[in-house]
């Protein structure tokens, strides 16, 4: 059984490896429920989905969290690294590429923004996220399945592969909504207009600090790793 169960056996309550074929239960109740598997977007190739991660993201992120909301356009956050510079970008669709589908309407277009982020910020982020995509369980009763919300799927290139793990209509106080608040956090900096951001920069790398350190508290042992140096 490969990772691509995770996408198509979604109310399993099991977590698929995001390496090899290894399928790991779901061991403790009121967990996060994030499914993860290889690859960007592995699932057969529905047209929905190439053309969402075609508008969306570009081929050179680090880490990106995209939100598909039932009723309003799709939209993406993503971080770029190398050469010793990280930047944050947004992306948002000026229509919902879902219902354009549904219609034989025109897709919509991608608007795009982006700002210099501090290496430490970047770092901070890409820890949060690997742990995230890592550790996290896979529970049924963390998500309302019936529901209209947003999903929200994060992603991560991770030496020579990309992770990429999906949940729907996570509950409020789940540590997964946490997730996509930083996530949203960090998309609002990448479309702000305001000159200085060093505050709001701020409050984002100690949030996520604060989030990877309760993370790795809570998973140490669990996952067979030590958690990275502290930043």
């Amino acid at each position: 059984m490969s990772g691509l169960c995770c996408w198509a056996r979604r109310w399993s309550g099991i977590l698929c490896a995001a390496v090899g074929t290894g399928v790991i239960p779901a061991a403790h109740a009121a967990e996060p429920r994030l499914n993860v598997q290889d690859g960007v977007f592995a699932e057969p190739l529905l047209e929905y989905r190439v053309t969402l991660r075609r508008l969306l993201l570009p081929d050179e992120f680090q880490i990106f969290l995209l939100t598909q909301p039932s009723f309003a356009p799709e939209h993406a956050v993503y971080l770029v690294r190398g050469n010793g510079r990280c930047s944050v970008h947004s992306t948002r669709l000026t229509a919902s590429l879902w219902y354009a589908l549904r219609r034989g309407t025109a897709a919509p277009r991608a608007l795009r923004s982006s700002r210099p982020l501090d290496e430490s910020t970047c770092g901070a982020m890409v820890d949060l996220w690997r742990e995230s995509l890592r550790c996290v369980q896979s529970e049924d009763d963390d998500a309302d399945s019936g529901v209209d919300g947003a999903t929200y799927i994060f992603g991560l290139r991770d030496a020579f592969k990309v992770r990429v793990g999906e949940t729907d209509n996570p509950r409020p106080d789940s540590w997964i909504s946490r997730l996509a608040a930083l996530g949203s956090s960090a998309f609002d900096l990448a479309e702000s207009s305001e000159p200085l951001l060093s505050g709001r920069e701020a409050a984002l790398r100690t949030e996520a600090v604060r989030m990877y350190k309760e993370l790795v508290a809570r998973r140490h042992g669990r996952c067979g790793e030590q958690p990275a140096p502290e930043r």
